[in-house]
C-alpha cells in the first residue's frame, strides 16, 4: 500500500518534470529536490521519520482501577520502536514490547505497576498505571467505647472528612468497618457507652501504615499522629513497650495486668486534658471545633520534654499540664481568626482545674468509682471549664478544686471521699519498659537461664541483583536506622555520571522526615524538594561533565512506628544521566523502581 508520503512524491516528481521539459527548472536542482523529497518520504531523511524510529513509545492500561485484595486485573500494553520491556513496582520481569498479563492485588491501598520499555538507540518510553487494593478491616473506637461516632479516612491531612474519603459510624460497642485506604483514620464526636456522656468535642485518631484486620482508635494513638518520632510515645509515657497502640484495647484489658491498668490511665487522663482544653478553646471563639488541636499541643510537649531529659514525663505534673495550654492557647491566638486570647485570671483557673483533676483519673479499686469519676470529668468538669472561660468561676468553686478536689467530686458523684484517694493496689513502680538499644535486647521469659537473652538484628533486603541505586551496611542505633546510599553508573554502562535524580518513599512503618536524606556530593549537600515520607533529590554536576563515580554518595536515616513491626518495604525510585549534560551524546536512563524490604531475625545469645 502507498504511504500518503510516496503519493505526495509521486505528483510533485511529476509537476517538476513537466516544469524541466518547459524550461523552468534546472535539472541539477530537480534531481537533489526529488531525492530528498523520496528520502524523507521513507521515513529514512533526518526530520520526524528518524526520531519516530529513535524514541519508542507505550500504551499501558488496566481494566480496573479498584479491586479486592487478592483477586486479579488484567494490564494490557503496546509500545512502538521498542525492543523489550521491563517490569517493576508492584510487579517484575522482562516483558515482550506488547502484551496483556492478569495479575494478583495482594496489598491495601495503593499498588503501582511500573513499565519501560527501551529502544535499539536505547532511549526509553516509560509509563505507570495506580490499582487500589480494597479490604475491609474492623476497628473500635475507645475512651471508654464510644457508639454514634464518625469515622472516617482522612487521606489528604486536612482532618475533615471530604466526598470521597469512606465513614462510617460507630455501633453500640463502638465497633465499626471500613475499605482500608492509606491516611489518618479520625474518629468525631460520639456518646460514651458507660456513662452516656456526649463528647461531640473530641476527635480521636490513628495513622494508617498498613493493613491490619483490626484497629483501635483511642486518646493515645491520636498523639502518634502528631508525634514526630513515633516510637517515642512508648518511652515517653513509660508504657511498656510490647504493646502496639494501634491494635490494643485498654478497656478490656485495664484489669489483666499493671501494665494494661498504667495504659488506661494515660489514655483517659490525655483525653481529658485534650478535651478540656478544647472546650476551654470553643467557649472563647465560639467555632465548634474538635479537638485535634489539643492533642497536637500534647504530643509537641510531651516529645519536647521527653527528649530534653531522656526520661519518663510525668504528664500528671502541674509544670507539664501548664506547658501544654500555654502552647495551645498561643497557637490557637495566632492561628485562630475568631479567637480573643484569654485573661491571665482565666487561663490561671484553667490551670488549676486540670492540674487538681488528673492525678485523680485512674483505675480504682471498684467499677463503679472508675466510672464516676470519668463521668464527673466529661460533665461537671467541663461545665466548669467553660465558667472558667466566660470568667464565671467564683473563689468558692476555685477553691473546691485546689485545696479539696476529691470532696468536690465525691459530693457531685454521691461518692465517700475515701474512694477517690490514689489506688493503692497499683504498683507501677516496676513496669517493664523494653530498651531501644543498637541491638533491641528483650528477656526471653521462657527461657531456663537468666543469661540467654534474643537480640533482634535488622537486614534490607531486595531481589534485585544489579541496581543503580544501593542500600547497604544497615545499622540501628536507639531505634534511628541508617544505610549507605550507593550509585552505580556502570549499571547502565555510563562510565560517569553527570546527573541523578532518587526518590525515597514508604506507605508502611518507615518513618522518614525532612531529615532522612543526607546526599553530599563535591561538598554539596542536597535537600528533599518533596513531602515527608517522600523524598526527591536531583544532583547536576557543576561542570556539566561526567564528574561522579561508582562510590557512596549519602545516608539515608529512617525509624520504625514500632520496633516489634518486620517485613515493611521502603521503595526506591532513580533516574541516572551518563555524558556529557545537554549533548547529543548523553545518555538518560529510564526510572528504575526497587523494593527493599526490612526484615528482622531474633538469635539467642549468652551473657
Amino acid at each position: 500500500m502507498m504511504t500518503i508520503g510516496m503519493k505526495l512524491f509521486t505528483i510533485l516528481s511529476s509537476i517538476l518534470n513537466n516544469l524541466y521539459s518547459l524550461g523552468a527548472v534546472d535539472m541539477k536542482k530537480i534531481n537533489l529536490f526529488i531525492l530528498t523529497l523520496f528520502l524523507a518520504s521513507c521515513d529514512a531523511g533526518i526530520g520526524t521519520g528518524l526520531l519516530s524510529k529513535l524514541l519508542p513509545t507505550l500504551l499501558f492500561k488496566t481494566n480496573s482501577i479498584s479491586t479486592q485484595v487478592g483477586t486479579g486485573v488484567v494490564l494490557t500494553w503496546a509500545s512502538e520502536n521498542a525492543n523489550s520491556c521491563s517490569a517493576s513496582g508492584a510487579w517484575s520481569g522482562t516483558k515482550e514490547p506488547s502484551g496483556s498479563e492478569n495479575v494478583v492485588i495482594n496489598m491495601a491501598g495503593q499498588n503501582e505497576f511500573l513499565l519501560t520499555c527501551t529502544g535499539t538507540s536505547n532511549k526509553t518510553a516509560f509509563s505507570s498505571v495506580l490499582i487500589n487494593g480494597q479490604k475491609i478491616f474492623t476497628g473500635r473506637v475507645i475512651d471508654g467505647y464510644i457508639r454514634g461516632a464518625k469515622v472516617y479516612i482522612d487521606q489528604n491531612n486536612n482532618f475533615s472528612n471530604d466526598e470521597n474519603e469512606p465513614s462510617t459510624f460507630t455501633d453500640n460497642e463502638g465497633l465499626f468497618q471500613l475499605q482500608y485506604e492509606h491516611g489518618i483514620l479520625i474518629s468525631e464526636g460520639g456518646i460514651d457507652i458507660i456513662t452516656g456522656n456526649q463528647i461531640d468535642k473530641l476527635a480521636l485518631s490513628l495513622p494508617l501504615y498498613g493493613y491490619t484486620e483490626y484497629k483501635t482508635v483511642t486518646p493515645l494513638t491520636s498523639l502518634l499522629t502528631f508525634f514526630e518520632n513515633r516510637i517515642n510515645l512508648n518511652l515517653a509515657l513509660g508504657i511498656d513497650n510490647s504493646i502496639d497502640l494501634s491494635n490494643t484495647d485498654p478497656e478490656a484489658m485495664k484489669n489483666n495486668a499493671p501494665i494494661y491498668s498504667y495504659l488506661y490511665e494515660k489514655g483517659n487522663q490525655v483525653a481529658i486534658l485534650a478535651l478540656g482544653l478544647q472546650v476551654f478553646v470553643d467557649e472563647q471563639s465560639g467555632d465548634n471545633k474538635k479537638s485535634e488541636g489539643a492533642f497536637n499541643s500534647i504530643a509537641s510537649i510531651l516529645e519536647e520534654k521527653y527528649l530534653s531529659s531522656d526520661k519518663q514525663v510525668d504528664i500528671e505534673s502541674s509544670d507539664f499540664i501548664e506547658a501544654v495550654i500555654d502552647q495551645f492557647i498561643e497557637l490557637n491566638t495566632i492561628k485562630n481568626i475568631n479567637f480573643i486570647k484569654p485573661n491571665e485570671t482565666s487561663v490561671a483557673h484553667l490551670k488549676d482545674i486540670l492540674s487538681s483533676t488528673l492525678p485523680v483519673i485512674e483505675l480504682k479499686s471498684n467499677e463503679d468509682i472508675t466510672t464516676a469519676v470519668f463521668n464527673f470529668s466529661t460533665s461537671v468538669l467541663m461545665d466548669d471549664i467553660r465558667k472558667a472561660a466566660s470568667n464565671q468561676f467564683d473563689s468558692n468553686l476555685i477553691n473546691a478544686y485546689k485545696k479539696g478536689v476529691t470532696s468536690y467530686i465525691a459530693s457531685s458523684q454521691n461518692l465517700n471521699e475515701t474512694d477517690l484517694f490514689p489506688n493503692t493496689e497499683l504498683n507501677f513502680d516496676n513496669l517493664s519498659i523494653l530498651p531501644t538499644n543498637e541491638t533491641l535486647v528483650t528477656n526471653n521469659e521462657t527461657s531456663i537461664s537468666n543469661s540467654v537473652v534474643l537480640v533482634n538484628n535488622y537486614n534490607l533486603i531486595t531481589n534485585d541483583s544489579s541496581l543503580p541505586i544501593t542500600l547497604s551496611n544497615i545499622a540501628n542505633n536507639n531505634g534511628l536506622f541508617t544505610a549507605d546510599i550507593i550509585v552505580n553508573p556502570s549499571f547502565y554502562s555510563f562510565e560517569r555520571l553527570s546527573a541523578l535524580e532518587v526518590n525515597f518513599n514508604s506507605s508502611e512503618g518507615i518513618v522518614l522526615n525532612p531529615e532522612s536524606v543526607k546526599i553530599d556530593i563535591f561538598g554539596h549537600a542536597l535537600n528533599n524538594n518533596k513531602g515527608n515520607n517522600d523524598f526527591s533529590l536531583v544532583w547536576i554536576s557543576p561542570f556539566a561533565l561526567n564528574t561522579l563515580e561508582n562510590k557512596k554518595i549519602g545516608t539515608l536515616n529512617f525509624q520504625l512506628n514500632s520496633m516489634n513491626q518486620s517485613n515493611i518495604d521502603l521503595v526506591v525510585e532513580s533516574m541516572l544521566i551518563g555524558g556529557e549534560r545537554n549533548s547529543i551524546n548523553s545518555k538518560e536512563s529510564g526510572i528504575d523502581t526497587t523494593i527493599y524490604t526490612l526484615i528482622s531475625n531474633q538469635t539467642e545469645i549468652n551473657i
